[in-house]
């Protein structure tokens, strides 16, 4: 079976399986559903966030690990607050 005939929940996990961010890049960008299935930013964030924690490349990239948790505490913030996350440019 090709990848495009996957569905996107099993697209996801194998994203979490791979090793590096460039392996999370290149997959997304080798086809249109692999695209599709990262597309969602909170599906990219939770990959990234599983790679760089379970990857013995990106495992002690402590500058790294500092601005995912510092990220995911703003995030935090603005949902308890109920306010909107400011537009990014």
């Amino acid at each position: 079976m090709a990848l495009t005939g996957l569905p996107t929940e099993l697209l996801e996990q194998i994203f979490h399986s791979l090793e590096s961010i460039d392996d999370v890049h290149h997959l997304a960008r080798s086809c249109q559903a692999t695209y599709h299935a990262i597309r969602q930013h909170s599906v990219y964030v939770e990959v990234m966030r599983s790679v760089i924690s379970q990857s013995i490349v990106h495992r002690f990239d402590l500058q790294l690990c500092y601005l995912l948790d510092l990220h995911r505490e703003v995030v935090k913030h603005f949902e308890k607050s109920g306010n909107l996350l400011p537009q990014t440019r």
